[in-house]
């Protein structure tokens, strides 16, 4: 099978055959993938934090003699009611392992390239919570920096001798939301809609320093239902829908006014002009929407700890150009075990496992391990 190495198709393997000429439009073609986890890690952050807050228990008073609750009943302490706050800020460090960096299809070459991963990420916003209807309304608007940085623990400034390393792939994400979301009486149904706009900076050149290469529109929304099994047990079922607007920004003159890198690489591994080959134009070819249902199961064994083992399953319908009539499907399974140390700090470990599949023979069908560990510290006021 006959593989074009353009943006969106071979990213990492176009890079790794061009070198310093592949950097600016390497990372294009792996976005979809990197958004798509950063919103599902994200998400499930501020899932935590919602059910957290809102399903706490009432606090039951001990009796004064024996014979107390027969005569009256259980008792519960009065709670004060909070005081409501309006503004959030969080900071969050990710480190984890992955075992397919490019997302690259097995037994091609080169194969899988596994590698070490930091995310840090920012936000503030403004975010306060309203009783409404017998439920919680929260909107927040805000703003969120991500960075992200390959290569951690190896450093590696050289691969094959080809004159840069991983690192040379690190970039961030500034982020614009809006949202609202709201969970019903009695906390069995939440949801949530809203918009980001997304911009991708390069570190490295032939990109300039902190050049936007990438940019998107990204309204969403979402419905989540929970069970409880118990006093110590919930499963959720969740349907979540993103529209990605998007946008490869050309950042210097490797690439033309459509995304279209000038040169590219043959099915022999040379350097090849792209007028020989079928031009593909992709400045919008990441537009697309993603269908996603999640179904997890959480269970706290001990005080404040919670393991959530769950299941996800992505369905993505391409929108725009050649790829117009593509459909793409990620399966996910993982765990994610998260320790409430205090009010304003959260421990997790996480461990996943994804399976890609495409309609469209070009597309790499992937195989990633991710595990790690993250840290967020927030506090409300």
């Amino acid at each position: 099978m006959t593989r074009h190495a353009t943006p969106a198709l071979y990213p990492f393997l176009a890079a790794l055959a061009l070198g310093i000429a592949a950097q600016a439009f390497g990372q294009v073609g792996t976005l979809p993938q990197i958004s798509t986890a950063a919103e599902m890690q994200r998400r499930q952050t501020l899932m935590t934090e919602t059910q957290r807050s809102i399903q706490q228990s009432q606090e039951e008073a001990p009796a004064l003699y024996d014979e107390e609750f027969a005569d009256v009943g259980r008792q519960f302490l009065v709670k004060v009611k909070p005081r409501r706050t309006w503004v959030e800020a969080r900071v969050d460090s990710q480190f984890y392992y992955t075992s397919n960096f490019g997302y690259t299809e097995p037994g091609t070459d080169p194969d899988p390239i596994d590698t070490s991963v930091l995310v840090s990420t920012a936000e503030a916003a403004i975010s306060p919570t309203f009783d409404i209807s017998g439920g919680k309304l929260n909107p927040r608007i805000g703003y969120r920096h991500q960075w992200y940085n390959y290569d951690i623990v190896e450093n590696n400034l050289d691969i094959d001798g080809v004159g840069f390393g991983l690192n040379n792939f690190d970039f961030d994400i500034q982020t614009i939301f809006a949202e609202a979301r709201y969970t019903f009486p009695g906390g069995d149904w939440y949801a949530f809609v809203g918009a980001e706009f997304n911009r991708y900076l390069g570190h490295e050149g032939p990109i300039d320093d902190y050049a936007e290469f990438y940019k998107e529109w990204l309204p969403y929304l979402g419905i989540q239902k929970s069970f409880s099994l118990g006093e110590r047990s919930l499963f959720a079922i969740e349907y979540d829908a993103y529209l990605h607007v998007s946008e490869v920004t050309p950042a210097s003159d490797i690439l033309t006014a459509d995304g279209i890198p000038l040169l590219t690489v043959d099915e022999n591994g040379d350097l090849t002009p792209y007028a020989q080959l079928d031009p593909r134009p992709n400045a919008y070819i990441n537009d697309r929407m993603d269908h996603i249902l999640t179904v997890s199961f959480a269970h706290m064994p001990i005080e404040n700890v919670i393991l959530r083992p769950f299941y996800r399953f992505m369905y993505t319908d391409y929108l725009k150009g050649d790829w117009g009539d593509r459909n793409d499907t990620i399966q996910t399974i993982g765990l994610i075990a998260t320790w409430n140390l205090a009010q304003w700090c959260q421990l997790r470990g996480f461990i996943s496992y994804d399976h890609h599949e495409s309609d469209d023979e070009r597309i790499p069908d992937y195989r990633k391990w991710d595990a790690g560990s993250g840290v967020t510290l927030s506090v409300r006021f």
